[in-house]
């Protein structure tokens, strides 16, 4: 059922005597209330076009243009731009013409709505009984949405049109058709769901979202005995691949006989970072035990003095033996 809400001359502060659906017209048409035209204003409340003044005065009479020739989109931006700017709720009443025009009856009640809840003067007997009567006729060409998530404060959006924030007021509307509903909130994973209303029974959607873990992927290659470290922290020999929170991060390696190699290493979200490290050869630290550079190279990461202590320990052989005998006859000297 289609609704005969206005026409082109029935919106506000165009001549009522030009419309077929002007004031005398019948309450019914195509089956259904018809809110014909805006009443005649009281005297002391000039027309639309006497009041409005400079760009909004330019949009308003672009908007009776445009939704003449059947461009309700076009004209609804104009009687919304001129809104913006005066406030007067008349032209809520056109924008909601516009919407009815483009069968977008939720968009269409919801400016009614505001435009009888402004208890605005402009707003005669009559035309709050037309508002009624509009309401009553679109309500069944819509579904009340109700959307319940786990993250209150996230933003709806219905196919592409902010809605609102959850959770959403009461009387949400949506017209028949497949909608699609995106709910967005910061440092969470956008949710998309799609859905069809096809009567006027509370559409309930249940949406759940998840923190997004900002971390991506790094892969270290060196030689089979270069010693990784990342951040402080050994951990790897010869090669390293694995998941590393977003960020920047300090890379050491480290080899028997080489010059360390030190870089801040930035890892992004969902992405991988792949390093090749080349280690030099360093003179200084050639003839040095393996022992005793794979334990120094793991101590440089707690203190230098460790490392001081692993390198310039002398030799096994050459280190003072302990008393003979079993340990338990070992003397400790008393100091």
């Amino acid at each position: 059922m289609l609704l005969a809400f206005v026409t082109t001359t029935a919106l506000v502060g165009a001549q009522a005597a030009e419309s077929p659906t002007g004031p005398g017209a019948p309450a019914v048409a195509n089956g259904g209330p018809s809110p014909a035209a805006e009443p005649a204003l009281p005297a002391a409340s000039r027309p639309l076009a006497e009041t409005l003044t400079g760009q909004a005065k330019s949009d308003y009479e672009a908007g009776l243009v445009l939704h003449k020739i059947g461009d309700f989109a076009g004209a609804e931006q104009r009687f919304s731009s001129a809104y913006q700017a005066t406030q007067d709720v008349r032209l809520l009443w056109n924008a909601a013409a516009c919407e009815q025009g483009l069968r977008h009856y939720a968009k269409a009640i919801l400016l009614i709505r505001r435009y009888l809840s402004s208890h605005s003067p402009l707003i005669t007997e009559e035309a709050e009984r037309s508002s009624r009567a509009f309401l009553n006729a679109a309500l069944p060409l819509t579904a009340r949405l109700v959307v319940e998530a786990n993250a209150p404060g996230a933003r709806a959006y219905l196919d592409d049109e902010l809605l609102g924030t959850l959770p959403l007021d009461a009387e949400t509307r949506v017209d028949f058709g497949s909608h699609r509903l995106l709910v967005r909130k910061a440092q969470f994973a956008d949710v998309t769901q799609s859905f069809t209303v096809t009567n006027a029974a509370d559409v309930h959607l249940a949406v759940k979202l998840f923190e997004v873990v900002h971390q991506g992927r790094l892969v270290v290659r060196a030689g089979k005995d270069a010693a990784i470290a990342l951040d402080g922290h050994f951990r790897a020999l010869g090669s390293f691949d694995g998941a590393l929170t977003s960020g920047t991060h300090r890379l050491r390696v480290t080899a028997i006989g080489s010059r360390p190699f030190e870089a801040s290493v930035v890892v992004e979200d969902d992405r991988t970072r792949t390093l090749d490290v080349t280690l030099t050869r360093s003179p200084i630290a050639s003839g040095i035990p393996t022992w005793a550079w794979l334990a120094g190279g793991a101590a440089v990461l707690a203190g230098a003095g460790a490392v001081t202590y692993f390198v310039t320990r002398p030799d096994d052989s050459g280190s003072a033996a302990l008393p003979g005998g079993s340990a338990g006859k070992v003397q400790l000297p008393l100091r």
